[in-house]
């Protein structure tokens, strides 16, 4: 924990979230952290551009595993599926596993919504959204390697179920409290 001095203005509050889009393209990116939000298995997952003119740029994605909505929760299904096999990761145990990992990720941009503040109706921003996930094209092609090893079988992770736990640990990384 850092100590801190400090007596906030709340007269002088400035919004500084203008962070512009980056246009819509395929970029080379990694995931350099992943939250989980709450203990029902929702994550909060940051991307990285690894490179080019947007080197360093972040775009986050969430995945609503624990949604009661069963489309949401067959979408984050889908969206996690289709990062594990960019990441080749075949066998996932904690959401760690895919940091690091060179992808390739499709970026869109949605158009700005209007939404309420303070009753009043305000423009939202364009925003930046991960349409798809690929593998870095690898010298060769393909994945660039053999495919990580799956954990012993479980229950399986589709259809509603929990995905399973980190083998030797006795909390499933979903249900651990976020640092």
């Amino acid at each position: 924990m850092a100590q801190l001095n400090w007596n906030a203005d709340p007269n002088n509050v400035q919004e500084d979230n203008d962070f512009p889009v980056i246009p819509p393209a395929d970029y080379p990116m990694i995931m350099t952290a992943s939250e989980m939000l709450d203990e029902q298995g929702n994550y909060k997952l940051e991307w990285t551009v690894d490179g080019g003119e947007y080197g360093g740029r972040k775009i986050w994605d969430w995945l609503d595993l624990g949604s009661e909505d069963a489309e949401k929760r067959a979408r984050a299904e889908r969206k996690l599926n289709a990062i594990c096999v960019a990441c080749n990761v075949i066998g996932l145990t904690d959401t760690e596993q895919l940091h690091g990992i060179p992808v390739t990720n499709k970026v869109t941009v949605s158009e700005p919504k209007p939404y309420m503040k303070n009753g009043q109706q305000v423009m939202g921003k364009a925003k930046n959204w991960i349409g798809a996930y690929k593998p870095r094209a690898a010298a060769g092609g393909g994945f660039g390697g053999a495919p990580s090893p799956a954990p012993a079988p479980s229950a399986g992770w589709g259809g509603g179920a929990s995905p399973p736990a980190a083998s030797g640990a006795s909390t499933p990384p979903w249900k651990r409290n976020a640092a």
